[in-house]
């Protein structure tokens, strides 16, 4: 199965979780040979792509600053799953996460990420007091 973007019921129960905690977010992404066309990258690789959404993501005012503490190819060394490149960021709080899925801007973007992407995951950590 392919996921490319969130989907509503994931959001939503993003949100009944406390605002509040700061989140780390693992973003694994396999990218499309050449992007799909009509959505501003057209003649552009997968990669090149979702880099012109990073930058375009980059400027954006969302009213936070997120942390990218890592970001780089990715060998899978248990399964079977194969990912282009791996980033971990860090988002003061949930509720910034949130906001910047609602916000109209970052909607308009993922346009441009999901015609890069043939396949990602997005994977919510938090801290734990285990």
């Amino acid at each position: 199965m392919v996921h490319i973007n969130p989907d509503a019921e994931t959001l939503a129960q993003m949100e009944d979780r406390d605002p509040d905690e700061p989140v780390i977010m693992v973003n694994l992404v396999k990218f499309r040979d050449m992007a799909a066309e009509g959505f501003g990258v057209d003649g552009m690789t997968g990669q090149e792509a979702y880099y012109y959404y990073g930058k375009k993501f980059e400027e954006l005012d969302l009213g936070f600053v997120n942390e990218i503490l890592w970001a780089g190819p990715a060998e899978t060394i248990i399964g079977d799953e194969d990912w282009d490149t791996v980033t971990v960021i860090r988002y003061p709080t949930r509720g910034n996460l949130v906001t910047m899925f609602k916000n109209p801007d970052f909607q308009a973007l993922l346009r441009i990420r999901a015609a890069g992407l043939k396949d990602s995951r997005l994977i919510e950590m938090s801290p734990t007091t285990a």
